[in-house]
């Protein structure tokens, strides 16, 4: 499903904006014995990435606006991504509050899990659901408003990428121009998703794996055709990273890369994480960073069968970011979960 653009959108957008603020953030007083639905983001065990677990969040967003319950996380929730001393912890050791209300409030609380199958899954029908007021505006419409309501980095975060991408040498946007002249387009940054690393190790996402030829065609196309200078390449396999970097660069392109990324590693997989192998926070970090970046391109590169590469499209929509429709070499957009 896509996202429709017809006259009054803008409407539209405050409408489904404000029925998840009102749902989410009623006064405190309002919280006590209000309808809540309890959703964990996973503890330790479980090794989902960054990606898959904020679209069950989106999920179960969705899932609680359908039933007009509360969407609130567990106090003592162990997110694998958030350190123990992190406080507030969990969800909150990196993105702004869910919601006013706890799980303490009210004892009126259904798990998302007993709706949704279990902590990543969903059913088609939760999956399909868009209020009624939206539908003629699609799916991906109404996902990247939940993710409107879900993606907030927290300041020191957002202090983080900012230098990260100062450091990068991310392009300055052009001066404003005269009063009353609409603005100037950002300058054209190809953002590239580079996911190959884990996903070539058979199975399910092993038939995902996109080949290296296919992802320069595409950048040799968006880059003639928008005439960017800038790529930016993030990805799960430093090896791979590195060869699209230097045929970016034989092209003439101006490649940026975090080089001390420590999700850009050969062996980034849930055995890396569950054998302590990386500093959790610092993985969190990149991996928010990696989507605002991606997020911020006016032309994205990557792959739909990844988590990373849906959540940058569907971030930057929520952003009304100005750009160019994304370029997908597996499969096209689709809500999992």
């Amino acid at each position: 499903a896509g996202c429709r653009r017809r006259g009054g959108t803008r409407g539209g957008e405050e409408a489904a904006r404000n029925q998840i603020r009102v749902l989410q953030f009623p006064p405190v007083e309002a919280c006590r014995n209000r309808r809540l639905l309890l959703h964990s983001l996973g503890d330790r065990k479980s090794g989902w990435g960054m990606g898959s677990m904020v679209h069950a969040l989106a999920a179960a967003l969705s899932i609680a606006v359908r039933e007009q319950r509360t969407l609130v996380l567990p106090e003592d929730d162990q997110w694998w991504y958030a350190p123990e001393e992190c406080r507030p912890k969990g969800f909150g050791c990196y993105f702004e509050a869910l919601s006013s209300c706890s799980e303490r409030d009210s004892r009126n609380i259904v798990l998302s899990s007993a709706l949704m199958g279990g902590a990543q899954q969903a059913r088609s029908e939760d999956l399909l659901f868009i209020p009624a007021a939206f539908r003629a505006r699609g799916l991906l419409w109404w996902r990247a408003h939940l993710l409107a309501a879900i993606w907030h980095p927290r300041a020191h975060l957002l202090q983080h990428v900012s230098q990260r991408r100062a450091a990068l040498g991310w392009p300055a946007p052009p001066p404003p121009g005269p009063p009353g002249s609409s603005a100037p387009p950002p300058p054209a940054v190809v953002a590239m998703h580079v996911r190959r690393g884990d996903k070539g190790g058979g199975g399910r996402a092993g038939r995902l794996v996109v080949d290296m030829p296919s992802y320069l065609a595409a950048l040799d196309e968006v880059r003639l055709l928008a005439g960017a200078r800038h790529v930016y390449v993030a990805g799960d396999d430093a090896e791979t990273v590195a060869e699209v970097v230097a045929a970016a660069r034989a092209r003439g392109m101006v490649a940026m890369v975090d080089e001390e990324e420590s999700r850009t590693a050969t062996d980034n997989s849930a055995i890396m994480l569950l054998s302590h192998k990386v500093n959790i926070t610092r993985y969190a970090f990149d991996a928010v960073t990696n989507v605002e970046l991606l997020s911020s391109g006016t032309h994205l590169i990557g792959t739909f069968g990844s988590h990373l590469s849906r959540l940058a499209h569907e971030v930057a929509l929520a952003r009304n970011a100005s750009r160019a429709p994304p370029v997908t070499l597996d499969v096209l957009w689709f809500a999992n979960p």
